[in-house]
């Protein structure tokens, strides 16, 4: 199944991945001030996937060899002028806001 393979009724990687970087340029971009708080976007395990791996210009193979845990954070940074303008990839899989978490015993 190819990049562009998508289930009857669903999307396929390529799609994903279109609908992610729209969003990201056309809401999220918008609302990123300099020394502000930053956005945050709230989305599935494949959705970021493709995200990076379109941001990473990679084969659309590798989607499939990034690991995300549930509920962890992947952090992107964008630039718009210099020698490095464009996306930067700040943090992937974290899963440090989970270290505090008290499980209660189940004695």
């Amino acid at each position: 199944l190819g990049w562009e393979f998508a289930a009857p009724g669903g999307e396929s990687q390529k799609q994903v991945e279109e609908r992610m970087h729209t969003f990201i340029h056309d809401h999220v971009l918008p609302l990123a001030i300099p020394g502000g708080p930053a956005p945050i976007v709230v989305t599935h395990g494949l959705a970021i996937k493709c995200f990076l791996r379109g941001i990473l210009e990679s084969n659309p193979r590798m989607t499939w060899k990034i690991a995300l845990a549930n509920t962890s954070i992947t952090e992107v940074g964008y630039q718009d002028e210099g020698q490095a303008n464009g996306w930067h990839v700040l943090k992937v899989n974290s899963a440090s806001h989970l270290e505090k978490l008290v499980v209660p015993s189940s004695k």
